[in-house]
């Protein structure tokens, strides 16, 4: 069991490390354990995006081993630890943060660990070394935590966000100026055109792979990206026509 409690405080370990090269989550579950109602703190976030870590500061009081610790402890520090993560989770849901794939997985990679350290019993600790172990995973953990807040952005910092219904239209004019194209090479009045044909089918491959996703699926920043995507041939098919022309 000794080993349990270790591979927990090298997992929190490692979640604060790599967040600490991360430069500066679509996961909307709540930890396992029941946090009180943070409606004012809530709101604050709302208001005062660009200042978010005062939350959690506010919460981030784990105790640590000043005397002996004792499972009573322990579920303290795993209850505000949880707290933690809900705070941070509920802001990184606000619409004034960007989302961002980095801090989901980062988010996603708590949830599971803090999820494992709920799973223990006081039938699977040996004494205080194994209580100390575990309260310095915690520790950790709640320092990750924190750290996640440097890695979010709030809308206004970030690339201007698109919809669902941006993209969906976005792919239907690239059906429709495809379409035009594809009528206008048609033509035998047109010669053939290496880079035209290539053009043509890395429009006609988009439609194809873009056509079958599921906009729910994919995050912000994926979404833009497709976006884009979609709009840079849009571009180039247009021009295309326009030379023909």
């Amino acid at each position: 069991m000794k080993n349990k409690f270790l591979s927990l405080l090298i997992a929190g370990v490692l979640c604060a490390s790599l967040l600490m090269g991360c430069g500066g989550g679509d996961t909307n579950d709540k930890a396992p354990a029941e946090a009180p109602a943070q409606e004012e703190t809530q709101a604050e976030e709302a208001e005062e995006a660009e200042a978010p870590a005062k939350a959690v500061g506010e919460k981030a009081d784990l105790k640590e081993e000043s005397s002996e610790l004792t499972f009573e402890d322990l579920q303290d520090n795993y209850k505000t630890l949880t707290e933690i993560y809900d705070t941070v989770n509920d802001l990184y849901m606000n619409d004034k943060i960007a989302q961002s794939d980095s801090v989901e997985k980062n988010m996603s990679d708590a949830k599971d660990l803090i999820e494992e350290m709920g799973e223990l019993s006081e039938d699977d600790f040996n004494g205080q070394e194994d209580y100390k172990t575990l309260n310095d995973a915690m520790i950790t953990t709640a320092e990750a935590l924190q750290m996640i807040i440097d890695q979010m952005e709030t809308v206004d910092d970030a690339e201007p966000a698109v919809s669902n219904t941006d993209v969906r239209n976005m792919y239907q004019k690239l059906v429709n100026t495809y379409n035009e194209l594809i009528d206008t090479y048609a033509d035998d009045a047109v010669a053939q055109n290496d880079d035209l044909e290539e053009l043509l089918q890395s429009s006609r491959q988009a439609i194809d792979i873009y056509g079958d996703i599921d906009l729910s699926d994919l995050s912000a920043e994926k979404k833009l990206e497709t976006y884009n995507n979609l709009s840079q041939l849009v571009d180039a098919l247009e021009e295309v026509i326009r030379v023909l022309k």
